[in-house]
């Protein structure tokens, strides 16, 4: 009988070693679900802040292509045709004004600013000219070249509209008289001219066409009739292609 009780406690051991380890095994099972708790809790957050940030994205990107949209952009159509007026009433001086009707388009809210235009003449003899706007005038009867035209280096476009405008440019360099090749400037007949517009809308500098000829002006034998005269008799100082 006193031999057993070693066995006893043996057992006993046994059962306190099995608990232990089954005690240390359920610590690690309750560890191992917390961090995949964790885990699943954290995915679940980014998911979620990944979501909320498309959302955010697309909410933005669609308000600024409704403003964009709303806002509309100025279109610029090819004049069909050109005035040339030498020696301009008022003006007083020998060199050739172009008068260029511009139809001008404004295709969504908002007044907008057509500010600065510049044409950029080549000759296919490979002459360079630059005219700048300086005014514009209300049509092109003979009556209206007879006068002088409002200065002025932009017009306003209003809203949705549609509108044709007279616009008057003048070489650079037309008043200085120690450079004789603007300030005398004229067109001969048989050339033929490559233009191109650059402008301002809003102060924001834009090119027509990203830099494309705006038109093709042909100047015909006519022009070599007229003449500057000091006294601006209406038959020496203008002409219409």
């Amino acid at each position: 009988m006193v031999k057993d009780k070693p066995k006893k406690r043996s057992m006993v051991h046994r059962i306190s070693k099995i608990n232990y380890h089954s005690h240390i095994q359920t610590k690690e099972g309750d560890k191992t679900k917390e961090e995949n708790k964790s885990k699943q809790e954290s995915s679940y957050f980014n998911f979620f802040t990944l979501a909320v940030s498309i959302l955010a994205l697309l909410i933005s990107g669609y308000a600024v292509f409704k403003d964009e949209i709303a806002s509309g952009y100025l279109k610029i159509y090819q004049p069909t045709g050109f005035c040339i007026v030498r020696g301009y009433k008022d003006i007083g001086f020998p060199s050739d004004h172009l008068i260029i009707p511009l139809v001008i388009e404004n295709t969504g809210k908002g007044v907008k600013a057509f500010q600065a235009p510049i044409l950029r003449l080549k000759e296919n003899s490979g002459l360079e000219r630059v005219y700048r706007m300086v005014g514009t005038i209300p049509d092109l009867y003979r009556s209206t070249l007879d006068q002088s035209y409002q200065i002025g280096f932009s017009v306003s476009i209003p809203e949705k509209t549609v509108r044709e405008y007279y616009l008057v440019f003048h070489i650079e360099n037309w008043w200085d008289t120690t450079k004789p090749e603007y300030y005398k400037f004229q067109f001969s007949g048989e050339q033929q001219w490559q233009v191109s517009l650059t402008y301002l809308i809003n102060g924001k500098e834009e090119k027509w066409e990203n830099g494309a000829n705006f038109f093709t002006m042909p100047v015909y034998k006519t022009i070599d009739y007229l003449r500057f005269c000091e006294n601006y008799n209406t038959d020496c100082f203008s002409t219409l292609y």
